[in-house]
């Protein structure tokens, strides 16, 4: 018997300056796409507070900023 084929969709989000885009191949309701892409947006977002190099308030832009012979805090991974 030949399988039905499932309908693939996007999730996409703006993140630093361009998008990120999912392709699913999987069926989901339209409340589990919303939260999955929250999910993955909050996960972008969230590289972007550790690691953007032009938001100055990035821990890698506090990192950099901070003096050579202090101690500074950085994010738990």
């Amino acid at each position: 018997m030949p399988k039905t084929p499932i309908d693939a969709f996007t999730l996409s989000g703006r993140t630093m300056g361009t998008f990120w885009q999912v392709r699913l191949d999987t069926p989901l309701a339209a409340e589990e796409r919303h939260s999955l892409t929250a999910a993955f947006q909050a996960a972008v977002g969230e590289v972007d507070q550790q690691m953007s190099t032009w938001n100055r308030q990035s821990a890698l832009m506090r990192f950099n900023a901070a003096p050579c012979d202090e101690w500074h805090p950085c994010p738990r991974p």
